[in-house]
């Protein structure tokens, strides 16, 4: 249709008037939404998308106001106006009214700041959408800005800072803040707490309440707004919900973009070797440059020049790091260059070190040059621009990336600056080749323009080290020695032989046909090949995609027997992961994945991506493996890696000891953390080496294939696979018995157990209140998942935003080993007893709630859940790995959630206060509850002044994990739920 302009005439009466429409949007050609731009006369711009198999409405809203515009006096005041904004508006009063109404109707809302924007999302039940947009557009067009909440939500976001505080990442980040110029924006904290917006304003006499409605009034103006609204609707029917609504009263202020001209470090801020303590006992060397903003031009040089440099193919970076055994992980050269806000931009890489290679820090440094150099002098490669350009346009014309959030929040922010004809495909196409950007950008890539910092606890002896104020990093910065810079100039103009340009991508599909649908065809697994070995499934989907889905399972009984066998057993898989990276690399490219992996149900190897090649790499992938042999040095480079994440486990989140106690006390086989430790100092090259045989000597392989493929070549492929993995040698089928999963251990009924951690690496303490509900029965399931839509907001609104117990407040369900089990978490700054007090005092006047529930809104909350349960636009591969998890655990029951919306109809209100009063209520005679509790030794709990504690003699206090263990009946494993599947093994 164009673009074509309209006029209020046009339009007949309308509240919100458009002045332009473009439905010529470029799309995926798998693509079968349909796109339509709006221009607003307030210069509100409004991305449409139909899709007629969604069932939840979703809607995105992006403001250009971000944290670097906080003012200099209230740094975190961009946060905390978001935070503010979305409580209530003049229309709306009531505080979180619209997370309420939401909840009650299958949806949720989030709101994130980024450096340069402001963003919120909602999701809600399609029949819903016109109200959910009206009670948004408010906060954006009248919000209520209530002054008594502001002191609330200020000790709301220092809750939030107190997780920040002990990260890291977020240490080294505000190092980096710290050392930019003087009075440059890029200077201010992108974290707020009590002393950046209560403390230091009131010392300098500043109006926090004041300074936020005119931060609101500076900032926010529909012209700096960009809008995505997806529905199932036909889009002239999404039009005039938009013309009807009140995106007309968001005012126009006509304001300009904000684009930093100004680069955020100069000459006398670059050039600097900054060492930093870390809280973890880690090892990390990152390597910062700051480089023209080039994220809007067609030829995308950031890509092009990312590739060459971050790319784990042989002759790079990644592949010489790795042979020198100077870096420690198969992800360590993580990096990238990319804009952070409009007229900022960096290369960022991290390293992740070992012991050796912390000694060769400048080396590699000197490497990294070497590589720039060498990318340089090789000149810009059209050959590979036009592989990448052809990558990029498959990848695009066969996207499934419209249904994930991340991209789709991504779209509503291009729109501040990308015509609606290029918003999908910006970033994704290279349309262009200029090789001379791509040369500037590389000549901005010197020793000069560089900070590179070293992470590591022997920091700790430097002298004269600093204490940054505001998340307490120890560090010492120090220009870059003259006799290495010398080096790092030198390496920028010399040739390295181990450096060299990638080969031509051999995986890039050349068909892109849709394989023949089966005669029988059905979303539901189905077993075409079963003996003593081998279990095949096979699954086709309906998507149109030419892509496919493989899972392998290998069950060895051996490797399962202790923790030193589970941990060679992870080495060995890790050691293979690095050996092929080269190749997993190139995969990489193309948006396809390959990886093998340990875990609770045996050695998984995963697969995914385009199927024209894909069968062929995994034959060539598993020969690889199953002659796999560990050489001494990646050996030691992997025992190394794991022996360290044991290690920092102690200053791991509260909540990580709180959910691994849980885990290792219902497990009926579940190794501790300081099991694997000592494990970890019995491995030695030698014993790996004599262990591997040993791997191949009995095992059960089991496959699923899902998407484009077709029957007879997953028969091959899988028996191929099963031949390859054999050997040569005489291999026996395991037994039965041998193949049985992990039970999960039963609270006895009417007990109340718990479970305490002192820790001392965190000012937070964490509270678990893990609630057994019984074996995964579908009404069991069905009630356990409604009472938690249920619970979900009241519970967040109560503990989270009203009694601020901490930033992190969740209830959810699970499932392990076959039983359900309801789970209510709390990290913060309270004393953990009085935290799991207001947890009971929540759940004991909930039942109120239940008996007073209408009619009305019982129905909202079984229609709720239900849209959740049959949103048919699940992503693919979210898909598989349901089908996946329901193969591996033993369920099989593949259409759980059309089973599960249709017992809901069957529940009633009583049903579920029965559930409640049996289950959950404190009272009941048939609740398993076990605590576990967290509490910091580094700062007392908080306690409310006055507060007396009741002495609860029921509790049973865990002592000992194993004893405790030992008292404890199994659940049953879980049986097939629909389906007779032939038992594994002999």
């Amino acid at each position: 249709m164009g673009n074509t302009e309209s006029s209020p005439a046009d339009d007949g009466a309308s509240f919100t008037e458009i002045v332009a429409r473009f439905d010529d949007i470029t799309k995926p050609l798998t693509d079968e939404a349909e796109y339509r731009g709006l221009e607003l006369a307030n210069g509100m711009r409004i991305l449409l998308a139909t899709d007629p198999k969604v069932t939840q409405s979703e809607a995105y809203m992006s403001v250009n106001v971000g944290d670097l515009m906080d003012p200099v006096e209230l740094v975190g005041l961009a946060n905390l106006c978001k935070k503010m904004l979305f409580l209530a508006s003049k229309k709306y009063p009531e505080e979180n009214s619209f997370r309420k109404f939401l909840a009650e109707h299958g949806g949720s809302t989030r709101c994130w700041s980024n450096y340069d924007t402001t963003n919120s999302f909602f999701e809600v039940g399609s029949d819903y959408l016109k109200e959910a947009l009206d009670r948004w557009i408010q906060f954006f067009a009248d919000p209520l800005l209530a002054e008594d909440s502001v002191e609330r939500e200020i000790n709301g976001l220092d809750n939030e800072f107190q997780s920040y505080y002990n990260i890291d990442y977020w240490r080294v980040d505000q190092i980096q803040h710290v050392m930019a110029t003087p009075d440059h924006d890029w200077g201010k904290p992108p974290t707020a707490n009590k002393r950046t917006l209560m403390d230091i304003p009131a010392k300098n006499g500043i109006d926090v309440k004041e300074g936020l409605k005119k931060f609101y009034e500076k900032h926010y103006s529909a012209n700096l707004m960009t809008c995505l609204i997806v529905d199932k609707r036909p889009l002239d029917e999404l039009e005039k919900l938009i013309e009807e609504s009140d995106f007309c009263k968001v005012v126009d202020k006509n304001l300009d973009r904000k684009i930093w001209e100004e680069k955020p470090y100069g000459p006398d801020q670059l050039g600097h070797r900054v060492d930093v303590v870390p809280i973890r006992d880690t090892k990390e060397l990152q390597v910062h440059i700051p480089v023209d903003d080039l994220s809007q031009h067609k030829s995308n040089p950031f890509h092009y020049v990312s590739h060459l440099i971050f790319n784990q193919h042989d002759g790079g970076f990644h592949a010489e790091l790795k042979k020198r055994g100077w870096v420690n992980a198969r992800e360590y050269a993580n990096g990238w260059i990319h804009s952070k806000a409009r007229g900022i931009a960096f290369l960022t890489a991290t390293i992740s070190l070992t012991d050796e290679g912390l000694q060769h820090v400048e080396e590699i440094i000197e490497l990294f040059f070497h590589l720039v150099g060498s990318i340089k002098a090789s000149g810009v490669q059209q050959w590979l621009h036009d592989e990448l350009a052809n990558i990029g346009k498959i990848k695009f014309s066969y996207s499934e990336q419209n249904s994930h959030f991340h991209v789709r929040r991504t779209l509503a922010k291009r729109l501040h600056t990308v015509p609606f004809k290029n918003v999908l495909s910006m970033g994704e196409l290279i349309e262009e080749f200029n090789p001379e950007l791509i040369q500037d950008l590389l000549g901005q890539l010197t020793p000069q323009n560089m900070n590179y910092f070293v992470i590591c606890k022997e920091a700790e002896s430097l002298k004269n080290l600093v204490k940054e104020e505001h998340l307490g990093a120890l560090y010492k910065k120090a220009k870059i020695d003259e006799y290495w810079m010398e080096r790092f100039e030198k390496a920028l103009v010399t040739r390295h032989e181990a450096f060299h340009l990638p080969e031509k991508n051999e995986f890039v599909p050349s068909r892109f046909d849709m394989k023949p649908r089966d005669c029988e065809f059905t979303d539901v697994p189905k077993i075409i090949h079963n003996d003593d070995f081998l279990r095949t499934w096979f699954v086709q989907n309906d998507d149109n995609l030419p892509k496919a889905t493989i899972f392998i399972l290998l069950r060895i009984p051996k490797t399962d027997t202790d923790p030193v066998n589970r941990l060679m057993t992870r080495i060995f898989a890790e050691c293979f992961n690095q050996s092929i990276s080269s190749e997993t690399g190139y995969l990489k490219d193309l948006g396809m994945w390959s990886h093998i992996f340990t875990g609770d149900h045996g050695t998984q190897i995963y697969l995914t991506g385009f199927d024209d090649k894909l069968p062929t790499f995994i034959k060539s992938e598993i020969q690889k493996f199953r002659a796999f042999k560990v050489d001494e040095k990646s050996f030691n480079v992997a025992l190394e890696s794991i022996t360290q994440s044991f290690k920092n486990f102690g200053v791991n989140a509260p909540f990580d000891h709180a959910w691994d106690s849980i885990s290792h006390i219902l497990n009926e086989q579940k190794f501790s953390i300081s099991d694997y430790q000592a494990a970890c100092d019995n491995i030695t090259f030698n014993k790996l080496n004599a262990f591997i045989p040993q791997l191949w000597e009995a095992f059960h392989v089991e496959i699923l294939g899902y998407g484009n493929l077709t029957q007879s070549e997953l028969l091959d492929l899988s028996q191929e696979v099963t031949r390859t993995l054999k050997g040569s040698k005489p291999v026996l089928p395991p037994y039965s018995s041998e193949l049985q999963g992990t039970r999960q251990l039963k609270i006895k009924e009417g007990t109340f157990c718990g479970y305490e951690i002192d820790q001392d690496s965190h000012d937070d303490s964490c509270l678990i209140m893990h609630l057994q509900i019984g074996p995964m029965e579908i009404r069991t399931q069905a009630l356990l998942e409604l009472f938690d839509q249920m619970v979900e907001h009241p519970i967040d609104d109560a503990l989270r935003h009203k009694e601020q117990l901490g930033a992190m407040v969740h209830a959810f369900t699970y499932n392990k080993n076959g039983v359900l089990n309801l789970q209510i978490n709390v990290e913060g700054g309270f004393d953990v007893r009085y935290v799991n007090e207001r947890i009971e005092a929540f759940l004991k006047d909930f039942r109120a709630t239940i008996i007073n529930m209408t009619d009305k809104e019982f129905s909202n909350h079984i229609e709720a859940l239900t849209v959740k349960l049959l949103n048919e636009r699940e992503n693919r591969i979210r898909l598989a790995w349901a089908i996946w998890s329901e193969i591996c655990n033993g369920h099989f029951m593949f259409k759980r959630r059309e089973i599960l919306a249709k017992e809901l109809k069957t529940i009633s209100k009583e049903d579920v206060l029965k559930f409640y009063d049996e289950k959950i209520s404190a009272e009941s005679t048939l609740r398993q509850k076990l605590s576990v509790r967290v509490r910091s030794t580094t700062k007392k709990g908080k306690i409310p002044e006055g507060h007396v504690f009741e002495e609860d003699d029921k509790e049973i206090l865990i002592k000992n994990i194993e004893q405790f263990k030992s008292t404890l009946e199994a659940y049953p494993l879980p049986q097939p739920a629909t389906i007779n599947v032939p038992r594994l093994g002999q």
